[in-house]
């Protein structure tokens, strides 16, 4: 189960930072949970295998998310935009 607030937040990210974005982030966005990122595939593979047998899904609560610009290696924190009040940073 996905929010509708969360697909809004995302279309509105998307429309405020279009000419910032590459085709990748212009696309319609598949929300999920990454346990693991850039490792090699047998070593993912073996984690979601371990990790099948004992999953349930679960609901949870955000506040906010934080809005990050990759710089060719390191990131760049932009703003923090809260669900429940006003945008914090910049």
């Amino acid at each position: 189960m996905v929010s509708p607030e969360l697909g809004s937040l995302h279309r509105n990210l998307q429309k405020q930072y279009h000419d910032y974005l590459t085709n990748q982030d212009k696309q319609k966005r598949n929300f999920h949970i990454t346990i693991q990122n850039k490792v090699e595939a047998f070593v993912a593979k073996s984690l979601q295998q371990e990790l099948r047998s004992t999953f349930e899904p679960f609901c949870f609560t955000a506040d906010g998310v934080h809005l990050w610009r990759y710089l060719g290696g390191p990131w760049e924190f932009v703003r923090t935009y809260r669900f429940y009040g006003s945008i914090v940073g910049e």
